[in-house]
């Protein structure tokens, strides 16, 4: 039997199967996202960017996994703001697929929303990874091979 896919929501309270407080503070930084960076493990749900030296701590954001604009689709509020719906992401993994549509309709209960979260962040973790490696590989051929020391050509 293979292995269930990584969650991070697992390190939430509750197990991240239940509703948080909406993040409070200014700024992602210095203020409201230091739980949902420490439940994150210090770094990038995505790629595992380590955000505990400073350069990767200037690069945090925090992802709303259902996306905000759902609400208008008749998501309830306190589902989509809750800290059990953030994670700890980069900055470029978080811009990467950020506007993409949830076409599902709205689950009847916070138990299929927490599902639906799950699914959601598996797909789009999913895509950034592969996104990322097509990335790195067109890097690799085009910049390595083009600069080689990393000075001018």
């Amino acid at each position: 039997m293979a292995d269930a896919p990584h969650l991070p929501f697992s390190a939430y309270p509750g197990g991240g199967r239940e509703l948080l407080d909406p993040p409070s503070g200014t700024g992602a930084r210095k203020g409201y996202a230091r739980d949902i960076l420490r439940w994150c493990g210090y770094q990038c749900v995505y790629c595992a960017l380590g955000m505990r030296t400073f350069n990767g701590w200037l690069q945090l954001s925090v992802d709303h996994v259902v996306p905000q604009q759902v609400v208008g689709m008749g998501f309830p509020r306190e589902w989509i703001r809750s800290s059990a719906n953030l994670v700890a992401g980069c900055r470029p993994c978080n811009d990467l697929f950020n506007r993409d549509p949830v076409v599902e309709s709205v689950p009847s209960t916070l138990e299929g929303f927490f599902d639906l979260r799950d699914a959601i962040f598996l797909q789009r973790r999913a895509k950034i990874l592969a996104r990322r490696d097509e990335e790195r590989a067109w890097f690799e051929e085009h910049v390595i091979e083009e600069g080689g020391t990393g000075g001018a050509v």
